[in-house]
């Protein structure tokens, strides 16, 4: 179990880190490939028909950076944590289960 939980902890923190430095690297990239779309063509303000539909213009990668968020829940490290040991738990009293009801002379021949 101990073993368990700290690759768990280690894998929690490590997967938490990776991914979260690999998004915002490819949000980054994706955001500095994308040109801003003209808004005004001679002289009169361009509508896009997002805007027409009555939804909120683009917003500007900066923006987009500003509300990235990847962090974790409690409830979800919590469920994390209590899946990992379940399957554990699981996984090791199930053949210990099996090989106790056997008996002893048979598992030797």
């Amino acid at each position: 179990m101990l073993i368990t939980v700290i690759a768990i902890t280690i894998s929690l923190f490590a997967g938490t880190f990776i991914s979260n430095h690999v998004s915002q690297e490819l949000l980054q990239t994706e955001l500095s490939h994308i040109t801003t779309p003209v808004r005004e063509l001679f002289g009169h303000e361009v509508i896009t028909p997002w805007e027409m539909m009555g939804f909120p213009p683009p917003m500007s990668g900066e923006e987009m950076l500003e509300f990235y968020d990847f962090s974790i829940a409690g409830s979800t490290v919590v469920a994390f944590y209590a899946i990992s040991l379940a399957v554990t738990i699981l996984s090791t009293t199930i053949p210990i289960i099996y090989l106790m009801s056997l008996n002893p002379k048979k598992v030797l021949l």
